[in-house]
């Protein structure tokens, strides 16, 4: 079973994990509530390189798709400053390769 198909038959079970995975936290699981909201964590997906959150499609830019997560991981994967420093790191490698 190719990966896509993988996280296909997972939301098809809709079965509900973490899918951003920053922290050890087990408590309950939530979900985006505005599209701001959602994106947000597709702008921090983006910057980060995270194929879970990116692989997912909406029908519109007003959709906002089923994908859980805890409190304290979205608050993790969303820092400004960790988010910031990723993006200068991979600027500096850009210019790295580009000499």
């Amino acid at each position: 079973m190719s990966e896509d198909s993988e996280i296909l038959a997972k939301r098809a079970r809709r079965e509900m994990h973490c899918f951003l995975r920053c922290s050890d936290d087990d408590g309950a699981l939530v979900s985006p509530n505005s599209v701001e909201s959602w994106r947000t964590l597709r702008r921090a997906a983006e910057l980060r390189h995270h194929e879970d959150i990116l692989g997912i499609q909406v029908n519109s830019p007003d959709e906002i798709p089923e994908v859980y997560y805890h409190r304290k991981c979205r608050s993790i994967f969303t820092m400004k400053r960790d988010l910031e420093k990723s993006f200068l790191m991979k600027k500096r490698s850009v210019r790295k390769i580009r000499r």
